[in-house]
């Protein structure tokens, strides 16, 4: 006697955080190891444990572990492999509380959650092809980090939004780090003479508050006062780098009228020059508007 296929039925919604939980075994990879699998149904939160020996004590041992961190859930959805069926196993699970329920025999859909993520499991690892067992484990791990935090299709978040109220850090998140604040030093201008014209644009200053003396470019020198200084120096004995303590003419260092005339070419002598900051004014007279 045959019957049809019948409609697609899925499991009741769970309404938090490991509530029920689906197990598989899958494998082998490297031709001797096994993957136990664990699958929270609410986030889809995966866990991975691999083995060389999946048998009931090494189960019963991987999900008292987990169960230590996560809790004991309500429901344990697995098939009718051995390494599940075995008594001691199941005497377990039943003194936590934690109700185990078995799929129908070769009805993989049965247990759909659990079989999609080993399908996604062995296909990241074949991307990868792990060459010995701790290749494999680094594969795992990082596959995990990444599904974990990667937007899932059927509850619209991630697993860990979802498992852990948070997103797991990465390394690409190193380039999103805190900012640090830097405060700058505390100097402030000094009142110093210009001594020489050293250039177009440097010139010689003396500090009158230690007497040193200092080459600096126009752009860093605010200018206050044009005119002869009476403040007394020293001469080259104090200062060693003191080079001429003649009277110069600051008549040509105002400093509105800060300006070098540059060497053009001859193509390009008789056109006009423009003030640098003003487009529309010659720099020759510095008002006009044509």
């Amino acid at each position: 006697m045959s019957y049809g296929k019948s409609s697609w039925t899925p499991w009741p919604a769970s309404c938090e955080v490991w509530q029920r939980i689906h197990a598989d075994y899958c494998g082998p990879f490297l031709n001797s190891y096994y993957a136990l699998v664990i699958v929270d149904s609410y986030s889809r939160w995966p866990e991975v444990i691999i083995t060389d020996s999946p048998n009931a004590k090494f189960t019963h041992r991987a999900l008292r572990k987990i169960f230590s961190r996560e809790g004991i859930p309500d429901v344990l959805v697995t098939d009718n492999g051995t390494h599940f069926t075995e008594k001691n196993f199941n005497d377990w699970l039943k003194h936590i509380g934690c109700r185990h329920l078995y799929t129908a025999p070769r009805h993989p859909q049965s247990n759909g959650l659990a079989e999609n993520f080993v399908r996604t499991l062995k296909s990241a690892i074949a991307s990868m092809s792990p060459q010995n067992f701790d290749e494999l484990e680094r594969c795992v791990d990082n596959f995990l980090l990444q599904y974990r935090n990667a937007e899932h299709t059927s509850t619209r978040e991630s697993p860990a939004k979802l498992f852990k109220s948070r997103i797991l850090r990465k390394h690409l998140m190193s380039t999103t780090s805190d900012v640090h604040y830097y405060r700058g030093n505390d100097y402030r201008p000094s009142i110093g003479i210009i001594l020489q014209r050293m250039g177009n644009r440097m010139v010689k200053i003396l500090d009158i508050e230690d007497n040193s003396v200092h080459n600096r470019h126009l752009d860093q020198v605010r200018i206050n006062e044009v005119g002869r200084s009476d403040y007394d120096y020293n001469d080259s004995a104090t200062n060693p780098d003191f080079v001429d303590n003649s009277e110069i003419s600051l008549d040509d260092t105002d400093g509105n009228d800060i300006t070098e005339s540059v060497r053009r070419s001859q193509r390009l002598a008789s056109k006009p020059r423009y003030h640098y900051k003003y487009a529309r004014r010659h720099s020759t007279c510095g008002g006009c508007g044509d």
